[in-house]
């Protein structure tokens, strides 16, 4: 035996017995006294494996691309023989270098497939298994580069060579990948309805192969269920979106079962989300799409009844909802604070985002108190990751405090407190320094802050006891306005609008120089006037229209006012004088006082004021 052949051979027992790294030593050394191409390609290849099973991927890489130049010293008579081989090395790098280097991998498989599809043609049954993987690959290294048209084709090209291997392979786990992954690259596209179509095929397959090997494939089935969810509640399909997502949950409680610790945190993570479609769930139409799928709540398809008039019943199955969101989120909670005992540094960032989320389901419901403690369990935690990794947690503490200056916002609207102005101002100071760090980032995500801080910081800037009265006053008219259009009686209108017209005025004595107070108590009385002539009330109405004259004597919407009451006290005259000298005008909403006076006509010869006349007659005499 000759030093070569021993060296090989020992190489070959170290490597049955699992000693790779002395069975590396041996075939080195082998290599050195090989004088035969063939022989060291073989070689190099091995040592390929030997280290990627070792996790040395850098020196996996060295020795395939060695093997790769001594193919190229090959002479055509002996390299065709070994184009196989070298279409093998070529995968085996793009395997290795898709995560480091995406672009690189494409190369590799785009190589690798040339020589398959040119062995393909000769021999279809040999080459045709290869030939669907290197497809498969090329599409992972696509899609890893961000090249979706590229993937989308090569998943697309395995998928129908697969097609073609059933009988005599097993070839259906890896067409269950292809479509699953083509759901990635559509959802990637935001193109929501060709992703569902995959993940449903993928799906399908999944479920079957799980019922025959269900340790191998269920958390596949799980995995699918969750992203048809992420798709259904992109399409605002909620109910959907909640049957995918209760689906998923039971995969992953039997799968808890087997292994409690790599599958505690993906249940956690599906209960988060699922809380999220409930906090967003609203009174859509979002037509029940499951597919013919088993084993929903009933409560999934609540948001299909869109025959519900109830009030009552509204308001009952939207606490039901906020009830559910509240239950899963608090599950979450539980899961990930156990998980953060031994592993802070890989769950901090989730049990934070459980508690952001649930404070913004109680902000939902107006349980402020309730909010606000969520939101300062989930900023203690990530300030703490922020001091550690700012980089990478900065914008998560923005993220929790632009919520909190939102609610103190809507707080503040409602209580006029101006107590939550310098709170938030203090606040936004925070969001500011934080924001300093990413001054040359011009992600979208920062754009919108920016703009986002912008806003607050001038809206918080102008309030003041003048500004909040105001704001006051205009919601106090708000929920007249509500209760106005509730009643067909003009006098009960008239009643009710007198309200509104104290109250600006009186609030106009306390600041004269306010326009904004000034504009809405115009606007007042134009109202005022209006339902007094549609109440025969014409003594009122000439009062409210000479009121509303000393605010704005050109005001176009009184002039048409002042002509119905002349008209009403049967000066057809002037009424038609005023009709005349406003009709081609146009108000703020590009309507023709002709139209809107015509209108106004019918309204008050419906009302019984003018029976006696025939529009036309009024309009043209």
């Amino acid at each position: 035996m000759t030093i070569l052949e021993e060296k090989i051979t020992t190489g070959n027992v170290l490597l049955e017995a699992k000693e790779y790294k002395k069975a590396i030593q041996a075939y080195q050394e082998a290599i050195k006294e090989s004088t035969i191409v063939e022989q060291k390609i073989d070689i190099y290849n091995t040592l390929g494996r030997i280290e990627l099973t070792l996790g040395n991927n850098a020196k996996a890489i060295n020795n395939f691309i060695e093997s790769l130049k001594l193919h190229q010293e090959l002479p055509e008579e002996k390299a065709i023989p070994l184009k196989i081989n070298r279409a093998t090395i070529l995968n085996n790098l793009g395997l290795i270098t898709i995560k480091t280097n995406p672009k690189e991998a494409m190369k590799y498989h785009k190589e690798a497939l040339i020589i398959f599809k040119e062995a393909f043609e000769e021999n279809k049954n040999n080459f045709a298994i290869h030939l669907a993987n290197t497809h498969y690959s090329y599409g992972d290294a696509a899609y890893a580069k961000g090249d979706y048209y590229m993937a989308k084709k090569q998943y697309k090209d395995a998928v129908t060579l697969y097609d073609t291997l059933k009988k005599n392979h097993n070839v259906e786990p890896f067409i269950a990948n292809a479509y699953y992954n083509l759901g990635n690259v559509y959802t990637d596209e935001n193109n929501v309805y060709d992703a569902r179509t995959n993940y449903l095929r993928a799906l399908k397959i999944f479920r079957k192969l799980a019922e025959k090997e269900p340790e191998a494939f269920r958390s596949l089935v799980a995995a699918t269920f969750n992203n048809l969810a992420v798709t259904a509640k992109t399409m605002y399909k909620y109910s959907d979106a909640i049957t995918y997502y209760e689906n998923a949950l039971k995969e992953y409680e039997t799968l808890i079962e087997l292994d409690r610790e790599t599958f505690l945190p993906f249940y956690a993570a599906t209960l988060n989300s699922i809380g999220i479609v409930y906090t967003e769930q609203h009174e859509v139409k979002d037509d029940y799409d499951s597919f013919g799928l088993t084993g929903f709540s009933g409560f999934g398809t609540l948001s299909t009844d869109n025959s519900i008039d109830n009030k009552e019943k509204k308001e009952e199955i939207e606490k039901l909802r906020k009830q559910k969101a509240l239950t899963y989120y608090a599950k979450a909670i539980e899961i990930y604070s156990e998980l953060v005992v031994n592993h802070p540094e890989l769950y901090s960032h989730y049990l934070a985002t459980c508690h952001h989320n649930l404070g913004v389901l109680y902000d939902t419901k107006s349980d402020y108190k309730k909010a606000e403690e969520s939101f300062e369990k989930a900023l203690k935690i990530r300030r703490d990751l922020a001091k550690q990794q700012p980089e990478f947690f900065n914008l998560d503490v923005c993220v929790t405090l632009f919520n909190i200056v939102t609610m103190y916002q809507n707080l503040l609207e409602q209580t006029v407190n101006i107590g939550f102005k310098d709170i938030s101002l203090k606040i936004l100071e925070e969001i500011t320094v934080r924001l300093e760090s990413y001054k040359e980032d011009k992600r979208p995500i920062l754009e919108s802050m920016r703009s986002d801080l912008t806003y607050f910081k001038n809206y918080f800037k102008r309030i003041n006891e003048e500004y909040l009265d105001v704001f006051d006053a205009i919601v106090k008219e708000n929920a007249v306005i509500e209760k106005i259009n509730e009643t067909f009686d003009p006098s009960e209108k008239l009643k009710m609008q007198k309200h509104v017209v104290n109250l600006y005025y009186t609030l106009l004595q306390k600041h004269p120089n306010n326009p904004r107070l000034k504009e809405v108590l115009l606007n007042a009385y134009i109202k005022y006037s209006w339902f007094a002539l549609r109440s025969n009330e014409l003594s009122i109405a000439e009062k409210a229209i000479e009121n509303g004259f000393k605010m704005d004597k050109n005001s176009l919407n009184l002039k048409a006012n002042e002509g119905h009451l002349y008209l009403l006290k049967g000066d057809i005259s002037k009424f038609r004088a005023i009709y005349k000298s406003i009709k081609n005008e146009i108000n703020s909403e590009n309507n023709s006082y002709d139209k809107i006076i015509k209108h106004d006509l019918e309204i008050l010869k419906r009302d019984g004021l003018l029976s006696k006349y025939k529009i036309s007659e009024l309009i043209t005499g």
